[in-house]
């Protein structure tokens, strides 16, 4: 797990300094080493600036005396966090023996192993970024669906000397991010944000992008990011160019999509023995590490089983068992989390927070996550990762992911009801409908099959009519209608089979991407690598192809196959739970508890110009929960994280 960046411009527009600078600013995310240099492309040569690879004793030029030519050249920048092969060979930009393909690589390809039978040939590391640069000479793109792990790369390929290309790839569920932006003829790449703006990169707010947070609290899907100027490589994607065209508006290519028509086995027994057999070997892999391992467990179904399967799998392994108790025992998990430890022999570590902790670290967390956030149960999640960071942990394995291929979330069985009316199942929709209710309640179970119907317009008017619309009225409308570009989200669920289209458009486009940007932020904060076992295609393109009452059963529980298949593994108690947690702050109490800085926070809005958001209406809704009038919704903290995030990035609409 590392921090990557690369600026590709004629060598006049930059220093090193600069590019050093801005490689600084990812130096949570790889404490232990740092590698710059320039790629000189007519000469076809490098220089290395910082960092010794293999040699320590090499002399390095002072970044303050290089001096700038004209010519074309390509900087890389690299922070490792040393997790495999930890010597210093392990350094990065890494190239072949000839000089003539070079890398710059974060994440991890867990069948690294296997990949160098596969290749042959001789290794001189133990690393996995060896073995990517010897997949691309020998299969280019064609290594991509190879790779099994988590992954966000550059490689630079001098091997065709009349065109020189440049090759940038990210994981199939986009678990490592890459962004990347254009300006005045030169393209720029890094892991994070903060570099692209440190070269220059225009601070604009991307008004659809902030419209669509403050409405729905969704962010991070497709290509666009709340910067106006900064992209992302979108999941399963990759860009090739040759380096001279840099400039040029290069589309990503897609490489890998999740397939929603396939069918395999309908048997209830022989799904849930594959589905754990493939999960048993995903949590084997991502336990492959030179550094100590521990494990996220909020005591839910997902971070428990992962827990359990590493008993299984290395019944000898000493487990270290991270969780979050909130300071409100009606939130807390703690009990849950007890069981699951102890069935595994786990050693289990908690941490809490408070309101004060929040205000104190809101800004250290807004600068961490880049972009807004849903709510304040990150805040917790950044904890989590604080306590394994102080407990030696280096890697963390999470449950990011289930949900989303499992059927997790509460809205989930009505989508199966709603597969059911739609395919002109009366009776079997009907059934399900008593059935489910039971436990869901039938009322609710219909309101949400009404809602799925209706469509977001309808509800969104619905909403407003019953005096639920507080949120739009604090936005105009029509700023954003004029100032915004359309909106490239795909919100429509079509097809008979709305369950599986509901899962598709989880992991691409709504709930996932933004946990993944989360988990990402929130554990390099602390210079931890976090694994999501789940996201492996294998174990994805199985479970997609289950027909949908093995993900929701005709009682309504979600997770059937799964919590058949931890049967064993997985403490039974934590198997029959139907509510649903995770990591959560009673962030309700905890915003009136702060009041005063609550208030404040709402009034430093008027200090920047933002026509978008009608602050007095903002204040006018917050007076009206403090007296009860109104009940507490997510809106509140989309309006204080947004003000808090437009302050630490100063940024223009």
């Amino acid at each position: 797990m590392c921090g990557i960046l690369g600026w590709i411009g004629v060598e006049s527009e930059t220093t090193a300094a600069e590019v050093a600078r801005a490689c600084g600013l990812l130096r949570h995310r790889g404490p232990d080493d740092e590698g710059m240099g320039r790629l000189i492309v007519g000469k076809q040569t490098f220089e290395a600036f910082k960092g010794g690879g293999t040699d320590p004793r090499l002399n390095l030029p002072d970044i303050k005396t290089v001096t700038k030519s004209n010519e074309l050249c390509v900087w890389l920048g690299h922070r490792r966090l040393a997790i495999l092969d930890l010597t210093p060979a392990g350094h990065q930009p890494m190239s072949d023996a000839e000089g003539s393909v070079w890398i710059v690589f974060n994440g991890e390809i867990y069948n690294y192993r296997e990949l160098k039978n596969a290749l042959g040939g001789r290794f001189n590391t133990n690393t996995d970024t060896e073995v990517l640069i010897a997949a691309w000479k020998k299969w280019g793109v064609g290594m991509l669906p190879k790779l099994v792990g988590m992954f966000a790369f550059a490689i630079i390929d001098f091997r065709n000397a009349q065109e020189p290309r440049v090759f940038l790839a990210r994981d199939p569920f986009g678990i490592k991010p890459l962004y990347y932006a254009r300006r005045n003829g030169v393209f720029m790449f890094s892991s994070e944000i903060k570099p692209l703006l440190a070269f220059g990169v225009p601070r604009n707010a991307n008004p659809s992008r902030v419209h669509r947070y403050l409405i729905d609290g969704v962010t991070d899907y497709g290509h666009e990011t709340m910067f106006s100027a900064v992209r992302q490589l979108p999941a399963a994607h990759y860009m090739t160019f040759s380096i001279d065209k840099a400039e040029r508006d290069v589309q990503p290519v897609g490489y890998w999509d999740i397939p929603t028509d396939s069918v395999s086995t309908s048997d209830p027994a022989e799904a849930a023995a594959r589905v754990r057999e493939l999960f048993l070997g995903s949590v084997r892999l991502h336990l492959r590490s030179d550094v100590p391992v521990g494990s996220a467990l909020s005591g839910g179904i997902d971070s428990s089983s992962i827990v359990g399967a590493i008993h299984v799998v290395e019944p000898d392994a000493k487990i270290e068992a991270f969780g979050y108790v909130p300071d409100d025992p009606s939130c807390s998990e703690e009990r849950w989390m007890e069981i699951a430890a102890q069935a595994a022999g786990a050693r289990l570590h908690t941490c809490s927070s408070n309101p004060a902790d929040l205000a104190r670290h809101l800004d250290e967390l807004v600068l961490s996550q880049e972009e807004p956030f849903a709510s304040t149960s990150i805040f917790a999640q950044w904890n989590v990762f604080r306590s394994a960071k102080r407990n030696g942990i280096k890697v963390m394995l999470d449950g990011q992911g289930a949900d989303e291929m499992l059927a997790g979330y509460g809205g989930y069985p009505a989508r199966r009801l709603q597969s059911l009316v739609r395919a002109g199942h009366w009776n079997e929709a009907l059934r399900f409908w008593i059935s489910a209710g039971r436990y869901l309640g039938k009322l609710d179970l219909a309101r949400r099959l009404c809602g799925f119907s209706v469509g977001a317009t309808w509800l969104k008017t619905a909403k407003t009519i019953s005096g639920r619309g507080g949120a739009h009225s604090a936005v105009d409308e029509i700023w954003f209608l004029n100032n915004s570009s359309p909106d490239d989200y795909p919100d429509r669920i079509t097809g008979e089979k709305r369950l599986r289209a509901e899962l598709w458009h989880s992991l691409r486009a709504s709930s996932l991407p933004m946990l993944l940007r989360y988990e990402d932020r929130n554990s390099m904060a602390h210079s931890i690598e976090s694994r999501v076992p789940f996201l492996t295609v294998q174990l994805a393109e199985f479970l997609f192809s289950l027909p949908e009452e093995l993900l929701v059963n005709n009682d309504g529980l979600t997770k059937a196959v799964f919590r058949q298949a931890m049967r064993g593994i997985t403490p039974q108690p934590i198997l029959d739970r139907r509510d649903k947690m995770g990591f959560v702050t009673p962030e309700s109490t905890w915003l009136q508890n702060l009041r005063p800085w609550v208030e404040a926070q709402l009034a430093s809005a008027d200090d920047f110009d933002f026509p978008g958001l009608r602050t007095q209406s903002i204040k006018a809704q917050w007076q009206e929960l403090v007296d009860g009038k109104c009940r507490f919704d997510f809106r509140f903290w989309r309006w204080i994280n947004l003000i808090a995030w437009n302050k630490a990035f100063e940024m223009k609409y």
